[in-house]
C-alpha cells in the first residue's frame, strides 16, 4: 500500500524532528504600556524576578531570553512597541524555519481591554489586537513546538486565535470575565519559584503543573483579600482553540509536552 508507506515515512520523520528538539526554550517577554509611574515600578521589579527566576533557576541562557520592555540603554532587547513585538515574531520564525526546533515560550504582560468583537494590547503607541496576535502566532510553522502565556485582562479571545499543532496557549481570564487587572502575572512568577510546583518532583516543571500552581495561588490571592474571584485563567493545551480553567485529560497530556528543568537537574527540554 504506497499511500500507507508514504503516510509512515511522512510521520516518523516528523517525530524525529520532534524528539530532536534539544537545548533550552527560547524565550520572548513583551511588556505592555504600564499606564503610570506605579505599575512601571511593579513591572520592573516583576520582570526582574522573572528573568533572574529563568536564568538561575531554570538554567534559560540569557542570549535566549529577551525582554521587551524599555530602552536598551536600561538592559532590555527595546521598547515594546507594536513594529518591535511584529519584527521580533518575524524573527523567531525565520530563526524555526532556518531550522531551531527548540521550544519557543511567547509571555505578555501588561495591560489590555475589552473592544467590540475582541480585544487590544496596550503598548507604546499603536495598541495590537489580540487578533492580530494570534494571526502573527499562527504564522508560525506548523510543526514548530510554541508556548505562550497571555497573563492580562480580555486575554481569552488569543486562545482561539493562536491555537494551533503542538501550540499550547494559556489566558489569564475567561470568555466571562469582567474587564479587570489579574493577579496572574505575580502568581506566575511566584509559582516558578516555588519548588512545590513540581508536584510529581521529577525535576520537570510542566506547562500543566505551572498552570495549576499559578491558578492555585491566583485563588489565594483572592481569598485572602477576601474577594470575589473575577479571573477563571484558561489553558488550551491540544490545540482545538478551546480552553479550559480546570484542564481536560487532552489538554493535560498537550501541555505536559512542555516543561523547564530545574538548574539542579539534567538539563531536558520539550
Amino acid at each position: 500500500m504506497p499511500g500507507l508507506r508514504c503516510s509512515c515515512i511522512l510521520l516518523c520523520l516528523l517525530l524525529c524532528r520532534i524528539s530532536s528538539a534539544e537545548g533550552p526554550p527560547s524565550v520572548r517577554i513583551f511588556a505592555g504600556n504600564p499606564g503610570d509611574d506605579e505599575h512601571h515600578q511593579h513591572y520592573e521589579a516583576l520582570l526582574g524576578r522573572l528573568s533572574q527566576t529563568l536564568t538561575e533557576r531554570f538554567a534559560i541562557p540569557r542570549e535566549k531570553l529577551s525582554i521587551f520592555y524599555g530602552p536598551k540603554a536600561a538592559g532590555y532587547a527595546g521598547v515594546c512597541s507594536r513594529d518591535n513585538l511584529l519584527a521580533e515574531m518575524a524573527r523567531m520564525r525565520t530563526a524555526i524555519e532556518k531550522g531551531d526546533d527548540s521550544p519557543c515560550w511567547i509571555i505578555f504582560i501588561g495591560h489590555a481591554n475589552l473592544v467590540r468583537g475582541g480585544s487590544m494590547f496596550n503598548l507604546p503607541g499603536p495598541d495590537i489586537s489580540m487578533r492580530d496576535l494570534g494571526r502573527e502566532i499562527s504564522r508560525f510553522p506548523d510543526e514548530a513546538p510554541v508556548v505562550v502565556w497571555s497573563t492580562m485582562t480580555a486575554s481569552h479571545s488569543l486562545l482561539r486565535a493562536a491555537a494551533g499543532p503542538r501550540r499550547v496557549v494559556v489566558s489569564a481570564t475567561g470568555p466571562k470575565d469582567p474587564e479587570n487587572e489579574t493577579e496572574f502575572p505575580n502568581a506566575f512568577v511566584a509559582a516558578l519559584q516555588d519548588s512545590a510546583t513540581d508536584s510529581n518532583s521529577d525535576g520537570k516543571v510542566s506547562v500543566s503543573e505551572l498552570f495549576l500552581a499559578t491558578r492555585a495561588k491566583v485563588l489565594q490571592i483572592y481569598e485572602s483579600g477576601n474577594f470575589v474571584v473575577k479571573e477563571q485563567a484558561q489553558l488550551d493545551g491540544d490545540g482545538d482553540g478551546s480552553g479550559t480553567s480546570r484542564p481536560s485529560r487532552a489538554d493535560t497530556l498537550g501541555a505536559d509536552r512542555f516543561f523547564l528543568t530545574s538548574s539542579d537537574s539534567k538539563p531536558d527540554f520539550d
